[in-house]
Formats: structure tokens, C-alpha cells, sequence
């Protein structure tokens, strides 16, 4: 097909660089010089479609920049194919993108291909099929001519941290990957004062220290040479990291990631709304006992209030306020929670917010403390009799008893709350309260006679949960 006329073009990349600007890389940046003259380490006819052969992370934690610089080699046609794109994904809220260059080495010529009509804007296509909008976007950039024995060049840079952190600094850093890699680097720029933990988990690395001149700042530098491509087996279980990674947090304990969570999540001072004092009265007088008072206000949060959850900015990791959760009668699994532990309060019960990790589950005990260990929030009843109630808000559908209710095995959390020192034991259920026995009965007539199935299911705890959704 004919390229686009140039005003079609210059339309559609003028829209894109309202989410990016171009320019030069930071001044605190230590550029690495690009290797290409070390042979690629593949003998053979079978080779990846891609080689990296660079991966340079650059990090100033007192500026809140984070600047990234790749080199790819494509070595394959199939890799041409899959691989001539790139996208970097940011949160517009908090943060700012500036791509620096994009450069093509083919032999001894190296071209500029920083091309804006090359670019567009994307957003996640299933962030809304998931009940989610986290408000981040990703530029897109599509490589033209690209061929086999090509080396793509590629430098960017985001500034701006999420200010819900209150300038506590923490990262994650990739030491892996299923494609080998000749360089890799982590450079961090910090202030000497800045003390940090860090951990790294599957790789064996130690950063090199020095402070910079005349400065109050100074570097830490990993970095690993020719790392094999690491081959990933499917049907691992989530919370298994097969790749090797860093980790850094400034947090020097769970009760530290707990004291901030508690400010954020505690509205036991806020005054409730007419509208949710009224749904709470509502739930009193329908149910003399307490502990039918308490599955009363589970069961309206999880069924009237739908999830959808806006998380763009601090709201990824602030819930809303419960009253207005209310009002709009939707919310995620932060805003839910929250709204179910005030109408608890208003009927006398103790309740708090848990955050784990449907990602990591009980693997998060073996993480540095940070914000970041978590992707969900669930909530912990406390009956003025002893009895603990776990039970997972954004759940629907859900049957039995407050005895009964189906919660999943997340394995460690940390209660948002300022008296939380460390990670919490979550329960383990038996795989048998939540299973699917299916009794098929044939009854085999005579010669020539019909035969008959009888086929029974038997659903239990979350298996029950779910048909009862499906059926809906």
C-alpha cells in the first residue's frame, strides 16, 4: 500500500507528541559505549530471532529519573518479524517521557531513525474487560526497514516518581532474561545519606561503590557479562520468578511499608455519609445477630458495589474514600475493602485492610519490604467473640455462612495499620472445601433398549462461588 499523504501522517504523530518530548539525555547519565565487534555467541544454524546486546538501566533516585539505553541485534528473519516495534509504558499522572535517539547500525553505517510519524500512543486493551484503568499509556515505535544482521540502537529517559511514596525510593531490576544478553548495567545515582537494603535473587552480584567529586552523591554499579538465555517452563505457578532480579528499598522493615500504608487507609475519623449511615441502620434492624450483621455488609459490598477501579497516579496505591465509593457504588479492591471496614465500624465490628499478593503469594516473606510486594487489598474481620474472618471484597456470588466463606490461599500480607510489625500468617484452606465431584450413573437397558447418564456435580466453597456467577 502507498505511505499515507504527509499531512495524514504529521496529524496522527502530532497527537503522540503530546505524550513525549525529544531531546538529550540527562546530564547525570554515564554513557556506555556500544560494543559490536564481539562475535555473537550462537554456533549453528538454530538461532533466537533477537540478540541484546546491550541492556543499560541508569537510575538518579534524588531526581526521580530513570533512564534506560538497549541495543538489539536481529538475527533472524522470524525475529524481524516479531521484534521491530518497541514500547515503553508510563503513567502521564506522575511521569514524563523524553526519547533521545533511535539508531540503526547495518555494517559500518549508522542512521538516525527517530521518526515521529514511526510513533503512536497506545493504551492496554484489556484494562477495561478487567474491571481496571491505571492510567498509564505506551509509546509505540515502529522500526522501518529492519533486517537481519541489524543492530537497533535505542535511548529514553522518564522522569517523575508517584508522590503517593513521599519520596521513598525502591526498584526492581531485571538480571535475566530468555534472551542472552552480552552487557547488562544498573547504574544508581543517590545521595550518600540514602540508605538502602538491597537483594538479589538468582544471581550472584555485587555492586561497585564510589562516591562522585565534589558531590554529596554517589554511584552503585552492577553489572553482568554474556548471560545465557534462560529457558522458562510453562505451567509454573505464579508465584515461582524463574529470571534472576535486583531488588533495592529504602523501607528497613514491614512495619515501616505498614506505617505508610495506615495513613492512607485509615478513615475511622471520617463521618459517614447520610446515604451509607442509612445502609448501615438498614443492615442492623434486618439482622438481630452481629455475626449475620457482618455477612450482611460483606455481601452488599461485594454484590452492590461494582469493581472497577480508576488507579491512575496516587490512586493506584491510595483508595478512595469510603463515602464516595458509596455514592458511585463502584470501586476496586483498595476502595471496597475500605467501604466494608467503615460500614463494620458503624456496626461495631473491628475490621482491618490486608494487602498480598495474588502475583507472589506467601513468596513475599522472601522480598525486600516495599510498597510494591502487593497487588491486592482483602480484608481481616475481627468478631468481638475472637473469631477471625477473612474475606476478599471484590469476591460476588458467594454462599454460606460467615464460617463458610471462600478465600484464597494468598499466604502472607500486612495489616495497614500502625500496630502491624511484620507480615501476617494468612489461612490455608483444604483443596477440599473448594472442589467439584461429578457422579455419573449409567443405567444400560436391554438389546435394544435406550441407555441412560445421570450425571451429578457437587460444588463446594469458591467452585460453588463461581457456578453461581456463570448461572447469573
Amino acid at each position: 500500500m502507498p505511505d499515507p499523504p504527509a499531512e495524514s501522517g504529521s496529524a496522527v504523530h502530532t497527537v503522540a507528541e503530546h505524550y513525549y518530548s525529544t531531546g538529550a539525555a540527562p546530564d547525570w547519565v554515564e554513557p556506555v559505549a556500544l560494543d559490536l565487534k564481539k562475535p555473537q555467541p550462537f554456533t549453528g544454524t538454530i538461532r533466537p530471532g533477537m540478540y541484546y546486546r546491550l541492556a543499560d538501566f541508569q537510575t538518579n533516585a534524588e531526581s526521580g529519573e530513570e533512564y534506560c539505553h538497549f541495543a538489539d541485534e536481529f538475527l533472524t528473519v522470524a525475529g524481524v518479524h516479531d521484534d521491530s516495534e518497541f514500547e515503553i509504558e508510563f503513567d502521564p499522572a506522575y511521569q514524563t517521557l523524553k526519547i533521545h535517539r533511535i539508531l540503526l547500525h547495518r555494517g559500518a553505517e549508522v542512521t538516525d531513525i527517530l521518526d515521529p510519524d514511526s510513533i503512536r500512543i497506545t493504551l492496554p486493551e484489556d484494562e477495561l474487560d478487567e474491571g481496571l484503568l491505571d492510567g498509564h499509556v505506551s509509546v509505540l515505535v515502529f522500526l522501518r526497514d529492519i533486517r537481519p544482521g541489524d543492530v537497533v540502537e535505542y535511548d529514553y529517559t522518564l522522569s517523575g516518581r508517584n508522590p503517593v511514596f513521599d519520596g521513598r525510593f525502591f526498584d526492581t531490576v531485571p538480571l535475566e532474561w530468555e534472551t542472552t544478553v552480552q552487557t547488562m548495567q544498573y547504574r544508581l545515582v543517590k545521595r550518600v545519606s540514602r540508605s538502602l537494603h538491597t537483594r538479589t535473587h538468582g544471581a550472584e552480584v555485587s555492586p561497585t561503590k564510589s562516591r562522585l567529586p565534589d558531590s554529596e552523591l554517589e554511584t552503585w554499579i552492577w553489572r553482568r557479562a554474556d548471560i545465557p538465555a534462560k529457558h522458562i517452563e510453562s505451567r509454573a505457578p505464579q508465584w515461582f520468578r524463574p529470571l534472576a532480579y535486583l531488588e533495592l528499598s529504602e523501607y528497613d522493615s514491614w512495619k515501616q511499608v505498614a506505617e505508610w500504608g495506615a495513613r492512607h487507609y485509615d478513615f475511622s475519623s471520617q463521618a459517614i455519609d447520610p446515604g451509607l449511615t442509612e445502609q448501615v441502620e438498614a443492615i442492623r434492624k434486618a439482622h438481630a445477630k452481629l455475626e449475620d450483621q457482618a455477612l450482611a455488609a460483606i455481601r452488599f459490598v461485594q454484590d452492590s458495589i461494582r469493581y472497577l477501579g480508576i488507579e491512575d497516579g496516587a490512586n493506584a496505591f491510595r483508595p478512595a474514600q469510603p463515602n464516595l465509593c458509596f455514592r458511585r457504588r463502584f470501586g476496586d479492591c483498595k476502595d471496597k475493602t475500605v467501604l466494608l471496614c467503615q460500614i463494620l465500624r458503624g456496626l461495631g465490628i473491628e475490621s482491618d485492610p490486608v494487602c498480598v499478593s495474588h502475583s507472589f503469594r506467601h513468596t513475599v516473606e522472601d522480598m525486600l519490604p516495599s510498597p510494591m510486594a502487593f497487588d491486592h487489598v482483602i480484608c481481616r474481620i475481627r468478631m468481638p467473640g475472637g473469631d477471625i474472618v477473612w474475606c476478599d471484597a471484590t469476591a460476588s456470588h458467594q454462599g454460606g455462612d460467615l464460617s463458610m466463606i471462600a478465600f484464597p490461599d494468598f499466604g502472607k500480607g500486612l495489616v495497614m495499620s500502625d500496630s502491624a510489625t511484620d507480615l501476617t500468617d494468612m489461612p490455608q484452606s483444604d483443596p477440599g472445601d473448594h472442589r467439584l465431584d461429578v457422579v455419573e450413573t449409567f443405567q444400560i437397558g436391554d438389546i435394544g433398549k435406550p441407555t441412560q447418564l445421570q450425571i451429578e456435580s457437587t460444588y463446594t466453597g469458591a467452585e460453588a462461588d463461581f457456578l453461581r456467577y456463570q448461572l447469573e
